[in-house]
């Protein structure tokens, strides 16, 4: 028995699979299986279409691949013996244009048969599915909003109060109404005297311990002294938590977002919505028959005004006003060394599949699945993703740790500015009733002296 396969015209391998002699059992020659037996295309060409301006992979004057999509080409091309030969470039991975009533980009090349894989990372989609073939995805990302950074921040009020549990809150309130009682019960039971005073001076003394001032006179005693210096320890170790757990507070950053999911921003309707030209982006809103999509799809700028590619869309972002682009998170992060401004992200939920495109019913594509598969079972899609992103992190600026702002104080310097408002109140009365007294007290004077005369 014989296994008869062809690679190339006029050219036939034989493989013999097992034997089976008269009167005997059938015996098998060998153990593996069908795509480890052919594991090897040859040194086949593969017509290949490229797609310029992809951010998963690019192509130097040399013809050398980079990017993660280029590094996992080159491990399949040297596993299964096969190179390319790239015989047209397109800017798109492609969509279905109505107006021509044709697919255009890479898609047009593998329907004509010009080329038999597409050199770039491919989201799938069910109208793809039915023109084109896809390897099993290897990438599963999200799609998300992204906006300009807004300028306007939230001021956290609450902020002083999470650094601590409010059972923990509970406690301190606890332990500062109840200490001066029996602060003032020792003095009792150690006959100080002023009983009457002893419970708001010994409140007094406490919030200024918490508030880290010292006592105005230490007492004699030592059972008070002990008493003082563990309060004096428990405030110091309070007043440092807090300390730190209310700078993580001021320094993350909170943004005042315009909305966070596509009803909000349909409701909004300040931002305008652009994607990459001829993109799987566009085509789930354009082609959805569903009413929030179709909703959506009324704030897409005009088609031609659209960017080519996802960098142009990032740009485009960061130089108009209330722009908002539509875009994996895959993609994003690679691109995020080259982005101008600062960015946020509105998660959105949606699932992006990425994989290969073949051309249909392609024969090569059950054996280049097989050794993705093995790919992502040993670690090596893993590895070269990581890789390509590591070398984007090393183009990145570097960024400082976060500084308090102005705007993280405004609620101390809120209570600063009343107090000294409520302080300036009080003096101006204060003078004005002090004034007022003394020219009462002049003029029943001179009244006096008038009368004795």
């Amino acid at each position: 028995m014989r296994e008869w396969y062809s690679l190339w015209p006029n050219q036939t391998k034989v493989f013999e699979l097992a034997k089976w002699e008269p009167n005997k059992k059938l015996t098998f020659l060998t153990e593996l299986s069908l795509y480890e037996r052919r594991n090897s295309l040859d040194g086949l060409v593969l017509p290949a279409v490229f797609v310029m301006n992809n951010p998963f992979i690019d192509i130097d004057g040399d013809g050398n691949l980079s990017g993660s999509c280029g590094k996992i080409l080159i491990e399949l091309s040297r596993l299964v013996n096969f190179s390319f030969a790239i015989v047209n470039n397109t800017v798109s991975n492609g969509r279905w244009n109505a107006k021509y009533n044709q697919w255009n980009g890479a898609v047009g090349e593998l329907i004509e048969n010009r080329a038999q894989i597409s050199m770039s990372y491919v989201s799938m989609s069910s109208a793809r599915l039915d023109v084109v073939d896809f390897t099993i995805p290897f990438i599963l990302s999200s799609f998300s909003l992204y906006i300009k950074e807004p300028d306007a921040l939230n001021i956290e009020w609450s902020n002083y109060f999470r650094a601590f549990s409010y059972k923990l809150w509970i406690a301190l309130i606890i332990l500062i109404f109840t200490t001066p009682i029996l602060l003032v019960w020792m003095k009792i039971t150690l006959n100080q005297s002023n009983y009457a005073s002893l419970i708001s001076e010994s409140y007094l003394q406490i919030w200024g311990i918490f508030c880290q001032q010292g006592l105005v006179e230490f007492p004699q005693r030592s059972s008070l002294r002990l008493a003082y210096i563990s309060l004096f320890l428990l405030a110091l170790v309070v007043s440092s938590a807090y300390s730190a757990s209310l700078i993580s507070f001021l320094t993350n950053v909170v943004h005042r977002l315009p909305f966070v999911s596509l009803e909000e921003f349909v409701q909004d309707g300040t931002y305008k919505l652009i994607t990459a030209k001829d993109s799987l982006e566009y085509d789930v809103f354009a082609n959805s028959k569903q009413p929030l999509a179709k909703k959506v799809m009324s704030f897409m700028i005009a088609e031609e005004r659209l960017p080519p590619t996802p960098l142009d869309g990032f740009f485009q972002l960061c130089n108009e006003h209330n722009i908002a682009m539509y875009v994996s998170t895959e993609v994003r992060n690679v691109l995020d060394p080259e982005i101008p401004c600062n960015i946020v992200h509105i998660n959105l939920g949606h699932i992006d599949s990425v994989s290969l495109m073949w051309s249909k019913k392609n024969q090569f594509l059950s054996l280049i699945n097989h050794h993705l598969f093995k790919f992502m079972r040993n670690g090596m899609i893993r590895q070269l993703n990581s890789q390509s992103n590591s070398n984007n992190k090393k183009c990145k600026k570097k960024i400082g740790l976060n500084a308090v702002q102005v705007w993280s104080i405004i609620p101390i310097l809120s209570f600063l500015e009343i107090g000294v408002f409520l302080s300036l109140c009080v003096f101006i009365v204060e003078k004005l009733y002090f004034a007022r007294s003394k020219w009462v007290i002049i003029k029943n004077g001179y009244g006096k002296k008038s009368l004795r005369k």
